[in-house]
């Protein structure tokens, strides 16, 4: 008689293929409830893919900052012009109001951003520590005794 090591019973690596895809939704849910949303386009940027080689699989966030806001970074300087397309629009003078048409306005070196306090001039972008929704995610699912309630084993 042959000694096997390594063989699963028939069945068991289809339920650990279906355990794998159900801890990877579960990841991908949690950091779409985690992700911070402020114009949508990092959390619109998730993608879920199951099924890669080995059973494997992989989220990616592939907004432009997607990045920084996971892992945070640097203060980083503005380089280079900023060109700001600015609309026609009306202000208002002491006993009057004028009408300034459309043109553009140059920044060297700093770039017009939009706080919650409102518009300011800002010659870099400050450090960030990042907010790590989706290492959290990860971290949630395999610590806290929540991995194995995805696997799908009955009758082993």
């Amino acid at each position: 008689m042959a000694l096997q090591q390594g063989v699963l019973p028939t069945g068991v690596q289809a339920q650990i293929r279906a355990g794998l895809d159900n801890v990877a939704q579960a990841i991908f849910n949690l950091s779409q409830e985690y992700v911070p949303v402020k114009s949508g386009q990092l959390k619109a940027s998730g993608k879920l893919t199951t099924g890669l080689s080995g059973g494997g699989f992989s989220i990616e966030y592939t907004a432009p900052h997607a990045e920084r806001i996971e892992s945070g970074g640097p203060s980083q300087s503005f380089k280079g012009d900023y060109v700001s397309n600015i609309p026609q629009h009306q202000r208002r003078l002491p006993g009057k109001t004028i009408t300034v048409r459309a043109h553009t306005k140059t920044y060297s070196g700093m770039k017009p951003v939009l706080t919650d306090d409102g518009w300011y001039t800002l010659e870099q972008v400050p450090k960030f520590d990042g907010t790590h929704f989706l290492a959290r995610a990860f971290e949630e699912v395999f610590t806290q005794k929540k991995l194995w309630r995805h696997f799908p084993f009955e009758n082993i």
